[in-house]
């Protein structure tokens, strides 16, 4: 069944807008981040300061809810109305259930065979995370910073961006068959999600949180499930890089 209010975007393709807010959150985190590695004359890239993640994720959170902000401008729309954010009680417990069950179950199952092959690729799999983590240790004001962005903005921004602007801009395209329809629009925003971390490694396994918080959007046609659901998935990963758990 078709949950989504079409008139929401109608026959206006927003696509291009997914993917100039990609680009401005990749360029802006990026020049950001050496602006602020310049000026303060850091040399290590095997660790992020919390003062380097915090002036990065600036820089991608101006793409992840410009090119949003703009679309909804641009239909005359708020940004919670046309992305659909809203939350019921009910989105705390099915959130944490399924960003927990990602998080603990599936991609641990999902990584068992190449870790058969290769039992070194667990450790490289978490460096990303433990590179974004790296100056968050016990309960420290760092601790606290790093989990905001992590755990609070990242999962809400994100969320706005991959199952509500990219979504829906796929969502928007004429398909007749329903199938298709849904592998292009749930698939295609989960390799956008997935592409945009930048992370070979994890390529697969953040595919597989994306297409199930794509599926999720289409099921609850809002944005409260996922988001919850995104933030329990980041806790479980930050707590225990941050030895909080």
């Amino acid at each position: 069944m078709d949950t989504l209010d079409e008139k929401d975007f109608g026959e206006v393709k927003a696509i291009g807008s997914t993917l100039w807010g990609l680009a401005a959150a990749l360029v802006a985190s990026n020049v950001f981040a050496i602006i602020y590695l310049l000026a303060d004359n850091v040399t290590s890239t095997t660790t992020i300061s919390t003062g380097e993640l915090v002036v990065s994720s600036l820089g991608v959170y101006l793409g992840f809810l410009g090119a949003p902000l703009l679309v909804a401008r641009r239909r005359g729309r708020s940004l919670v109305e046309i992305f659909h954010i809203s939350f019921k009680p009910l989105d705390l417990v099915i959130g944490i259930v399924v960003g927990v069950g990602l998080q603990l179950v599936v991609i641990p199952v999902l990584y068992l065979p190449l870790e058969a092959l290769s039992p070194s690729i667990k450790t490289a799999i978490s460096q990303p995370a433990q590179r974004l983590t790296s100056s968050a240790h016990g309960f420290t004001v760092d601790t606290l910073v790093v989990g905001l962005i992590l755990v609070g903005f990242s999962p809400l921004f994100e969320e706005i961006f991959f199952r509500g602007l990219a979504w829906q801009s796929l969502r928007s395209y004429k398909i007749s068959n329903s199938m298709l329809r849904a592998i292009v629009v749930n698939g295609g925003s989960a390799v956008l999600f997935a592409a945009a971390h930048f992370e070979p490694l994890q390529t697969l396994g953040l595919f597989v949180v994306g297409l199930v918080f794509a599926v999720m959007r289409y099921r609850f046609n809002r944005l409260g499930p996922t988001i919850v659901a995104h933030a329990a998935f980041n806790l479980i990963t930050f707590a225990t890089m941050a030895k909080i758990l």
